[in-house]
């Protein structure tokens, strides 16, 4: 399990790092966009792209925001229970969260064989972006997504999201 582990933290690390140079580039792209819009010149698919590109930087830091437990949680019942009933619904939650993105990919798997089997694309005249790309990595991510906090419910993974606990 710990090699397990330890894989998963660094693709978790490896997709973080490939979503933030994504998104520097993407903020370059936008940047040329304005400054093209000041000279009346209009970058055709850009728009698509963005939109895209949003989704799959958003699902590349999934795993990596699982794993450090940055994901959205309330600490009000964490301060209203004692630390063992507090352990236990984080395990619950984390169970909870494996089971949400592993259904996530499991509805996103047939629509992603569809997407690459047709060539779907989003856009209309000279640009389109083809869509098989965020459709994949919504799946892969979110499965990764899934197996990072199944790993967690079993107790398996970084301490800062396995045992964070608020100061009561």
């Amino acid at each position: 399990m710990a090699a397990l582990d330890r894989i998963l933290d660094r693709i978790a690390r490896t997709m973080k790092l490939v979503a933030a140079v994504w998104l520097f580039l993407l903020s370059i792209f936008i940047l040329i966009e304005v400054l093209a819009r000041l000279a009346n010149i209009s970058l055709a698919g850009l728009k698509e792209v963005v939109a895209n590109s949003i989704v799959v930087i958003a699902f590349l830091q999934l795993p990596y925001t699982v794993r450090i437990g940055g994901m959205l949680r309330a600490e009000l019942i964490d301060d209203m229970v004692p630390g063992s009933v507090s352990l236990v619904l984080r395990r619950l939650a984390f169970l909870l969260g494996a089971l949400l993105f592993g259904a996530v990919a499991y509805a996103g798997w047939t629509p992603m064989l569809r997407a690459w089997a047709t060539g779907e694309y989003e856009g209309e005249g000279g640009f389109r972006v083809v869509t098989y790309p965020v459709r994949t990595a919504i799946v892969l991510c979110s499965a990764l997504g899934a197996l990072n906090f199944l790993m967690l419910a079993l107790g398996v993974g970084p301490r800062e999201a396995a045992e964070s606990q608020p100061s009561h």
